[in-house]
């Protein structure tokens, strides 16, 4: 089984979002079967950025003893690996 799928409340039940769920839905579940259902919230930008800006301060507060530490910034795509 696979992520998440879309779904809304209608007031009664639980419908796929649209014909792109209804067939996933129809690919990974039974009819008549029971599911438990469990909320899925994405993040947010926010607490996207927020998340990275606390690694990135951690990373500049590291002790002194660690200078041979990699950065926290992505690797440079412009030169070979290595």
């Amino acid at each position: 089984m696979s992520g998440p799928v879309l779904l809304q409340w209608n007031g009664e039940a639980f419908q796929p979002a649209n014909r792109h769920w209804a067939r996933e839905c129809d690919k990974r579940y039974v009819v008549g079967e029971f599911y438990t259902l469990a909320e899925h919230n994405d993040r947010s930008m926010n607490s996207h950025r927020h998340f990275f800006a606390a690694v990135n301060d951690a990373w500049r507060n590291l002790p002194e003893q660690y200078p041979a530490c990699p950065s926290p910034s992505p690797p440079s795509t412009s030169g070979p690996m290595r």
